[in-house]
């Protein structure tokens, strides 16, 4: 019995569970801003975004693997490097892989087909060519160090004004400034779980607690109320002094990120 919750435990850090949460977490915010419209599009744009990560994750993982990068615990239930290719057969891998891009165009049909509305071509074409931007050449943002860009944008505006005008929201001038933050939280997500793939001494190990503390303050200015501002402010940089003195930077990342979803619902 503890052997399989063991291995269970093992396989959730591999293929990085808690990371969803940065897809899962816009798109609830979205929906709950609409009145918790349309209950069956907001599943499937949940699945769609969490088929869109797995996809990222897979095709970053292909690449670390071929520069022979190592998977490793950076985190408890976090992993990095490339561990889906350690964890699944490259045929399974595959399969996985088609299924996810097989998911993702049938849902982004529905929806289309659901909402009539052109406007979320534009986003979803966007939202591609970032994800290609951050993959693949000439770009390649991840490999050079940017790649944060790339995730402000999918995990940010892209995901959070897509959800929520596909979910019918009314008022897309209320979500545009949260956006904005959720794109900086999710940035900063992403600088504190690849950290410790960086060389010791490197200009983005050297550079991260003064990035990082900028994502986070941008993210809570992004409130545009004094309430709000005053509640963010002050954890924003509590969190940003523990990430940069101890290990648990993602998860605690991860916890900020919930609040700053729960403040920005607050009337």
């Amino acid at each position: 019995m503890l052997n399989t919750i063991f291995s269970s435990m093992n396989s959730a850090s591999m293929i990085k569970v808690p990371l969803y949460l940065v897809s899962i977490i816009p798109v609830i915010y979205a929906w709950i801003k609409t009145g918790f419209e349309n209950p069956f599009l907001f599943s499937l744009i949940v699945i769609f975004a969490l088929a869109s990560q797995l996809s990222m994750n897979i095709e970053m993982d292909l690449e670390d693997n071929k520069r022979g990068m190592k998977c490793f615990e950076s985190e408890p239930l976090l992993s990095v490097g490339p561990c889906h290719v350690i964890l699944f057969k490259q045929n399974h891998l595959n399969i996985i892989r088609k299924a996810s891009l097989a998911v993702m165009f049938i849902i982004a049909v529905v929806v289309l087909v659901f909402t009539r509305m052109l406007v979320l071509l534009l986003y979803g074409l966007a939202g591609i060519v970032l994800m290609y931007a951050y993959l693949k050449k000439p770009l390649e943002l991840y490999k050079r160090g940017v790649g944060e860009v790339s995730t402000f944008f999918d995990f940010g505006p892209i995901l959070v004004l897509g959800s929520y005008t596909a979910l019918g929201g009314v008022s897309l001038n209320s979500v545009i400034m949260p956006s904005l933050g959720f794109g900086l939280i999710a940035s900063s997500i992403r600088y504190s779980h690849h950290i410790v793939e960086e060389v010791k001494g490197s200009r983005r190990k050297r550079f991260y607690p003064y990035v990082h503390a900028l994502l986070l303050v941008l993210s809570s200015l992004t409130a545009l109320n004094l309430l709000k501002a005053a509640l963010l402010i002050p954890v924003a940089l509590l969190v940003s002094v523990y990430t940069s003195r101890h290990r648990l930077k993602t998860w605690t990342d991860l916890l900020y990120l919930l609040y700053f979803s729960a403040i920005s619902l607050l009337c």
